[in-house]
């Protein structure tokens, strides 16, 4: 089955649960895609959190030592696998990087940020036993993706005081 799957690359990797639980933020980053249509060349002007920087500042305010930023592409598999292994919680947009949830551990909460309902990553947080969360744009009522959030960081921070709620709205899309 899946979860003996999964241990069994933990285990291949040498990958090891630390005491400390951490906070993780994807940030799109700037490599070039081989190919993502509409003129973009990087994973951030494909799609991206407009105000990440001040969402980023915030979470390393509230939660210091134990908030990381990462840019996946910067890491390698096994180190990947470690970050999402050691996690309490995950924010990201939705995206590639959110698949990495299958190292997290059992009960992580797992944020996805997207203009528009997405259940993949809800599925499989469900097969996975994580949280789930969905950030939603307060006006997305259509089916076509808005890619350059503008998150209401206000509301996210006031949500993670408060982990009861499975579906929020917050914050507000622009750009293509």
């Amino acid at each position: 089955d899946i979860y003996n799957c999964i241990q069994f690359i933990k285990t291949k990797l040498n990958i090891q649960k630390k005491t400390s639980e951490d906070i993780i933020l994807i940030e799109r980053g700037i490599s070039k895609l081989k190919d993502c249509g509409n003129n973009c060349k990087t994973g951030s002007q494909r799609r991206s959190i407009q105000n990440h920087n001040i969402l980023k500042h915030k979470l390393q305010q509230k939660f210091g030592h134990k908030f990381k930023n990462v840019i996946l592409e910067n890491y390698d598999f096994k180190d990947q696998v470690q970050i999402f292994n050691n996690a309490k919680i995950v924010i990201g947009q939705h995206g590639a990087g959110l698949a990495n949830s299958f190292w997290c551990q059992k009960n992580t909460s797992l944020i996805e940020i997207y203009p528009r309902k997405c259940l993949a990553f809800k599925h499989i947080s469900d097969i996975l036993l994580l949280n789930y969360y969905y950030i939603a744009d307060e006006s997305a009522n259509n089916l076509q993706p808005k890619n350059f959030i503008v998150l209401n960081i206000g509301k996210l921070m006031k949500y993670l005081n408060n982990e009861n709620i499975k579906f929020i709205h917050i914050g507000k899309c622009g750009g293509t």
